[in-house]
């Protein structure tokens, strides 16, 4: 938050219905919860997923590809600070300056 970005935590195992203000994320940090098309389907505007954990099973590849949405673990770094700097580093690269 204060780099200029948002920060919402969602219960996605225990919640699947994601509350509008939400459905604006341009980056998801996923823990375990399952990302497949009904949770993607409420995120239009995603393009970054990156997991807190050592792997990217419980995200639906096939439809993040499908969206052209970059998929990424980060294994030495499995804690949501240092996932939230890789994915400011991935939305930073993926932003195009006029």
């Amino acid at each position: 938050e204060q780099n200029g970005f948002d920060t919402v935590v969602l219960d996605l195992a225990n919640n699947r219905l994601v509350p509008e203000p939400a459905r604006r994320a341009v980056a998801l940090v996923v823990g375990y919860a399952d990302i497949d098309a009904e949770i993607f389907e409420q995120f239009p505007n995603v393009g970054i997923v990156a997991t807190s954990s050592a792997g990217y099973d419980m995200i639906d590849t096939s439809v993040a590809a499908a969206r052209g949405i970059w998929v990424s673990n980060v294994a030495d770094s499995a804690t949501r600070r240092g996932c939230r700097a890789y994915l400011v580093a991935g939305v930073g690269a993926r932003t195009t300056v006029a």
